[in-house]
């Protein structure tokens, strides 16, 4: 029996709001996973995770990157897009994911709006859906930021979309690899993430990203301005970057798995 888990289950059950189902996804997960003669993970982060809230021993875990198409993701990203992309000049910031609480897109609305007081050229473009999207509208109204905020719902072709954008904002409390972070790479497109747990073991600030604080808005803000000001920091980001994609090669994974 081998289980495959590319989540952190133990975080993922705090959001879960009602105290029996949390204990019955955490007693489910506590008595099936120690069976398995193998877990794979996607990354070492998780595979602390199982070890630390679940004790399953760290010898039966082996870590597999998920796999990436670069190849694919760079020929769907060459097949264009209807959207009209305004041609003002403007630093493109995007985001694609859930509008979800975990993805905290209500960090990147506080640290565009941040750069918009400062008059900085800039406009954000949210690929995605989810259960928040009325709340993220409302809250670029508060804001007054929602004339730049672009929400072009979910896209069966992102990747399209993708590599229009300057930087690539990931903002997330917690990812457990994030796909998207490679595919911006492989687009060739910079990433700004936030430090999510076990994100250091791939990823290294000012080397291949812009890392910050989980939540700090004004951090993120003044990364954005930093990628701004030297627009030959997001070569060397993305020439760096593309390292990762060899670990992650779809032949290299398969290997591994076989």
């Amino acid at each position: 029996i081998i289980v495959s888990e590319h989540t952190l289950p133990f975080i993922d059950n705090v959001h879960v709001g009602n105290r029996l189902e949390r204990y019955l996804l955490n007693k489910a997960i506590s008595t099936t996973v120690p069976r398995a003669e193998m877990v794979i993970v996607p990354s070492p982060g998780v595979s602390d995770h199982l070890t630390l809230n679940y004790g399953i021993p760290a010898e039966k875990i082996r870590v597999i990157p998920n796999p990436v198409d670069s190849e694919q993701i760079r020929k769907a990203a060459a097949a264009g897009t209807d959207f009209l992309f305004p041609r003002d000049g403007a630093f493109r910031i995007g985001f694609v994911g859930g509008f979800t609480r975990e993805k905290n897109v209500w960090c990147l609305l506080r640290a565009f709006a941040v750069l918009r007081r400062k008059e900085t050229a800039v406009r954000l473009f949210l690929v995605g859906d989810g259960s928040e999207r009325e709340l993220l509208k409302d809250l670029s109204k508060e804001l007054s930021v929602e004339d730049a905020v672009h929400f072009l719902g979910y896209q069966n072709n992102p990747y399209a979309f993708l590599k229009e954008f300057d930087a690539l904002v990931v903002p997330s409390y917690y990812e457990t690899f994030s796909y998207v972070m490679l595919e911006a790479i492989a687009c060739g497109v910079p990433v700004i993430s936030s430090k999510w747990p076990s994100c250091e073991y791939m990823y290294r600030d000012n080397e291949n990203c812009l890392l910050f604080a989980v939540n700090d808005h004004d951090e993120l803000s003044r990364l954005i301005e930093k990628l701004i000001a030297n627009r030959e920091l997001d070569v060397r980001l993305v020439t760096n970057g593309t390292k990762l994609l060899d670990t992650s090669n779809i032949e290299t994974v398969a290997k591994q798995y076989d």
